[in-house]
């Protein structure tokens, strides 16, 4: 489930792996994220262990193969197909040096199956046991129809318990998902998520304000702008202002926001595998209204808050 610690697993995982002396990837879907796995990874680890995104992977493969690499942000056919294509034409071609012993997947339930035919091609040629270690949640499937796991890892093993969220948080989570709450023993109760319905775009940018003013402002909540971020279903930062008043926001600009400069605004979706303290989920519609934001997308931006969640609804 969201909030079980599978990010942690995956880069302790990876780490135990080099301790084994084997070249390991670590790599996931989002580029936010490994950009946290980079900086948590110990520098005794930075000879053996690659972290990458899947298609940060590809781009590099082909760089070193001196294959063209034609991406394209518009193009997402390329991304999902093309690419892999590339990636699996790269790894027949380089040095068996710059392929791997190991592998961990986080974020497994983005991945399509030629990825993981593409990955399978990243092992070094001498291998007999090739190690592949997968961390998904089914419920955060919000980029492809169904789930493409390889059959061959067998059974999954579960990580039921939430422990991320307060238990109110996690009980709304979990409800949205129809699955059953389960919390860390000592998972505060914390508040009830908040709930504000809009019908104009600019009392979204109003609603939010009054959020965060009262969770930062020191005669009120005392926040730090580092323990907030802002999430929205589109990207539309120019809508934003650069301030609230006396707080600055940054914008998708996540060492900024992890320096205390302002409170980041970035979408839900290029925030999938954070948390934050406090999020205020804004301007997004009613699950299952938009054909572009379901319950499982729903699911993943309300349980990136930790402690409190407030969501502005868009009135559509």
């Amino acid at each position: 489930v969201a909030g079980s610690g599978k990010t942690i697993l995956a880069l302790s995982q990876a780490q135990r792996f080099a301790r084994m002396g084997r070249k390991t990837l670590l790599v996931c879907y989002n580029s936010p994220l490994a950009g946290w796995l980079s900086e948590q990874l110990p520098e005794q680890y930075s000879k053996k262990i690659t972290i990458s995104t899947y298609h940060r992977l590809c781009r590099e493969m082909c760089r070193v193969a001196k294959l063209p690499f034609p991406a394209s942000s518009f193009n997402q056919d390329f991304w999902d197909a093309d690419a892999p294509e590339l990636l699996l034409q790269a790894a027949e071609t380089v040095d068996d040096s710059r392929l791997f012993e190991a592998i961990v997947v986080d974020e497994g339930q983005d991945f399509r199956d030629l990825w993981w035919i593409s990955l399978d091609r990243l092992y070094r040629r001498s291998l007999t046991k090739r190690p592949l270690y997968v961390f998904y949640d089914p419920q955060q499937n919000i980029y492809i129809d169904r789930l493409a796991i390889p059959a061959e890892l067998g059974p999954a093993f579960p990580l039921p318990t939430n422990c991320r969220n307060t238990r109110k948080i996690a009980s709304f989570c979990a409800d949205l998902v129809h699955i059953e709450p389960k919390v860390h023993e000592e998972a505060p109760e914390g508040q009830n998520p908040v709930f504000v319905e809009v019908h104009d775009t600019k009392d979204i940018r109003g609603q939010a304000r009054k959020f965060v003013q009262n969770w930062c402002l020191r005669d009120r909540g005392g926040l730090e702008p580092r323990q907030i971020a802002i999430l929205t279903p589109r990207h539309n930062a120019l809508k934003w202002p650069n301030r609230f008043g006396n707080i600055p926001l940054v914008h998708e600009d996540l060492d900024r926001w992890q320096a205390n400069k302002g409170i980041l605004v970035t979408t839900y979706r290029r925030f999938k595998g954070l948390e934050a303290d406090a999020v205020v989920l804004a301007g997004v519609p009613c699950p299952e209204s938009d054909l572009h934001y379901s319950y499982a997308d729903h699911y993943v931006a309300c349980s990136r808050a930790k402690h409190l969640l407030a969501v502005v609804y868009l009135a559509q």
